[in-house]
């Protein structure tokens, strides 16, 4: 209603012997990453065109304006005003959404894959014939815990047992649980992993130590064959397998209207998914969106898919992903 009636808000005021000078603000999008806010005064507000305010907005009219300076938080943010395209799993995105809104940046969430768990993980019940339970994916903690919980068990029943948490949102999503990992670094470096879990377990030989990895039906991890290099016998339990999403064709219209800055992906599994839902008719309507990606197999399946990232940090975590995120858009 404010963008139509801009104007004549302004004249009734005007005409009622409201000082000319009297401090408007016109704030679109109010609330929203992409919140701009016209500051005016009146007699300039009956000048704007009708069409140079679009809805949705709301005119904030009175001394409170001036405060403005003093209380304008909300739209310094760093990503405050980047629109981002965030490709995740249905149902779950995790700390990377969250970083992104807290910093300012408007999402457009885009499930591409859901997870269906595999009833035979019969090994889950078997942990105590393991010596380390290797955790490499947020998806993998999920499933864990909701496979222990059907089974009315948890990791009380299993003392022996050491964790290890591979990257900062792995261990995040433990620590939610009230599960801190005995080894957890930031990054994806096998030999890091490998180093850590022997240091941990000195009283075992290293080819009596059996590892279990709870994995998707997908997954291609190279730790595995770190850790088999120097020994260690690991178990690969596929406990969920990935199962592509079909997306409707006003959500793809709804994507490309978005006009994203960025489309970030963080595992190669959603690359192709995005791929195989826009294809390159994505990069025709949007030649001006960029990409940020995850981790080097992220990067590759990007670059086979004919998307050049901009954005690939060294470190393979979501904090770094972010962090270069608001890098780029500051030098910008």
């Amino acid at each position: 209603m404010a963008a139509r009636r801009t104007r004549s808000v302004a004249e009734v005021m005007l005409a009622g012997g409201v000082p000319p000078s009297f401090p408007v603000a016109c704030v679109r999008w109010g609330t929203w990453g992409i919140q701009e806010t016209l500051v005016c005064c009146l007699s300039e507000l009956r000048d704007i065109p009708p069409d140079a305010v679009q809805a949705p907005a709301l005119l904030v009219i009175g001394r409170t304006v001036s405060l403005r300076e003093q209380l304008n938080w909300f739209e310094q943010r760093p990503l405050h005003g980047i629109k981002i395209v965030l490709t995740h799993t249905e149902n779950r995105v995790g700390p990377l959404e969250k970083r992104l809104r807290d910093l300012g940046a408007e999402l457009f969430l885009l499930p591409v894959f859901q997870l269906e768990p595999i009833p035979d993980s019969r090994e889950i019940v078997d942990l105590n014939n393991y010596d380390w339970l290797l955790l490499t994916s947020v998806n993998a903690v999920h499933f864990l815990l909701e496979t222990l919980e059907n089974r009315k068990k948890d990791l009380r029943s299993f003392p022996k047992l050491r964790i290890a948490a591979v990257g900062e949102s792995t261990r995040q999503a433990l620590n939610v649980a009230h599960i801190y990992p005995d080894v957890a670094p930031d990054g994806y470096d096998g030999k890091e992993i490998c180093r850590l879990m022997l240091e941990k377990s000195s009283a075992i030989a290293r080819d009596k130590i059996k590892v279990l990895l709870p994995c998707s039906d997908i997954s291609r991890s190279s730790i595995v064959g770190t850790l088999r290099e120097i020994g260690m016998a690991v178990t690969e339990l596929v406990s969920y397998r990935v199962v592509d999403l079909s997306v409707a064709d006003d959500r793809l219209s709804a994507l490309m209207a978005f006009e994203p800055h960025i489309v970030l992906f963080t595992n190669a599994k959603a690359v192709r998914a995005f791929h195989a839902l826009v294809g390159e008719h994505f990069c025709r309507t949007c030649p001006e969106t960029i990409f940020g990606v995850l981790g080097p197999v992220t990067g590759a399946a990007a670059r086979d898919c004919g998307y050049t990232p901009k954005i690939e940090p060294a470190q393979h975590t979501v904090d770094a992903l972010v962090d270069a995120v608001v890098r780029h858009f500051k030098k910008g």
